[in-house]
């Protein structure tokens, strides 16, 4: 389960900011892929529930949790 929070940012160039926490990699034994593809989608569907109409993301959980920044792609490439 993905935890996402949604900022309005008032007047700066981006209206709406969403915050999430990614998973660590932990060898692909945690069920990791799973978590982090949550994250992705529930983003996704606050967007379109919210109707947002562009959205990009950073590698979430690439650097210090250790995610592979391809896998991220990857996974929603399954989608």
């Amino acid at each position: 389960m993905a935890f996402l929070c949604l900022i309005n940012t008032g007047n700066s160039p981006s209206n709406h900011v969403i915050y999430t926490v990614g998973s660590r990699w932990n060898e692909g034994n945690s069920n990791e892929d799973e978590m982090l593809k949550s994250c992705y989608i529930t983003s996704l569907n606050i967007t379109e529930d919210n109707k947002i109409e562009a959205i990009a993301f950073p590698n979430i959980s690439t650097e210090i949790y250790e995610f592979s920044k391809i896998n991220p792609l990857k996974l929603l490439l399954k989608q």
